[in-house]
């Protein structure tokens, strides 16, 4: 995943991990990544988006979450996302296939303090309501597919044949 992101031009990038933080760490190669580790990971995503944030650089006018289980998301897509945002500029612009929100989800910096504030498991979707949203609309269904478990991974592999 960082590999296909890093094509698409995104050159900073921050990686928070959670319970196998060691597992985890020493498999990404790429030295050139703020690696910070979540002891908070159990009170779930909001934990990490609070901890990536405080990484952010100052000069940096929006973040990109992404979740690492998509194995369907390709530099054309980023690409095609990054291109969407230069050219309409929304607050927060999440992708969507059909009536599913999945990542990656840009917030532009104003909205990263409504972030830090978050809780629990459900991440960003919190504060849309509260918000202007844009949608970057794909019809792709593979990327409804993330690998959570043993039986994600199988579908996973079967749609690789």
């Amino acid at each position: 995943m960082i590999g296909i992101i890093r094509s698409a031009g995104i050159d900073e990038l921050v990686v928070v991990l959670g319970s196998s933080y060691e597992k985890i760490s020493e498999a990404i190669s790429d030295g050139d990544i703020d690696l910070i580790r979540n002891p908070e990971w159990e009170e779930g995503i909001s934990s990490s988006i609070r901890k990536g944030l405080e990484k952010i650089n100052d000069s940096i006018d929006a973040a990109i979450i992404f979740v690492v289980d998509q194995p369907f998301l390709s530099k054309d897509i980023l690409e095609r996302f990054i291109s969407f945002y230069e050219k309409h500029d929304p607050e927060i612009l999440v992708t969507r296939v059909g009536e599913h929100i999945v990542h990656p989800v840009l917030y532009k910096r104003r909205i990263f303090e409504q972030l830090k504030k978050l809780e629990g498991d459900k991440g960003g979707k919190q504060i849309f309501n509260r918000n202007t949203i844009s949608h970057f609309d794909l019809e792709d269904k593979h990327l409804l597919i993330d690998i959570d478990t043993g039986d994600d991974l199988n579908i996973f592999e079967k749609l690789q044949r």
